[in-house]
């Protein structure tokens, strides 16, 4: 149930974004009541990470992945929390761990580890994930976009610009409503918003709206 309300407001269903964010959290908490369990810990953790909670967010995710090691979802989650939260580099290899574990991963998860590749300055290895997404027959709608906008700042971090204004194009072809505004409000809970700026302001140098 925690995990249906988290998801109403993730994807936009919620009437009442707040209200199903605290039921979300409400669940969790009875959930870990009831017995220690890493899936438990990893929503609490996704939760925390949300509402801005940081440090919070990491002990939780710590504690999903000590509870269940193997498990290809705590890892993947635990790894996008920390990363999201600023611990970059562990969170990174654990989210890898995750695809490792589970090679029939997520459709969400290559969005969080190509961005992750890129805050650390691993702009081959992003572009490798990404163009295999955009090759794949991913569903999520995120996908796709996400990965063409790696492409997109890879090629601008390096100085390429003509190569980051032709990976626009391709952006805005399969994603007209791109802008840098809505990749503000998609990663607004990341820790590290000066590299946010820099990763909006490198697709806005590529010829992405501002709004």
């Amino acid at each position: 149930m925690g995990w249906l309300y988290w998801q109403k407001v993730t994807i936009g269903l919620s009437g009442d974004p707040a209200a199903d964010w605290r039921k979300a959290m409400d669940f969790s908490a009875r959930a870990i009541e009831l017995e220690e369990y890493g899936d438990f810990y990893a929503l609490a953790a996704i939760l925390a990470q949300g509402s801005g909670q940081h440090d919070a967010a990491i002990a939780l995710a710590d504690k999903a992945i000590a509870l269940l090691p193997g498990s290809a979802d705590a890892n993947a989650l635990g790894g996008l929390v920390k990363a999201t939260a600023g611990q970059v580099r562990e969170g990174l290899e654990l989210m890898e761990r995750g695809m490792r574990l589970e090679p029939d991963y997520p459709e969400w998860l290559p969005a969080a580890v190509t961005y992750a590749r890129l805050e650390l300055g691993l702009y081959d290895e992003a572009r490798k994930l990404a163009r295999e997404v955009l090759a794949s027959d991913m569903k999520d709608v995120r996908a796709k976009p996400q990965a063409q906008s790696v492409l997109t700042v890879a090629a601008a971090f390096e100085g390429d610009m003509v190569a980051a204004r032709k990976e626009a194009g391709k952006l805005l072809e399969i994603f007209p409503q791109a802008s840098a505004a809505h990749g503000r409000a998609f990663r607004s809970t990341h820790r590290d918003q000066a590299f946010l700026e820099r990763y909006l302001d490198a697709l806005v140098q590529a010829g992405i709206p501002e709004d």
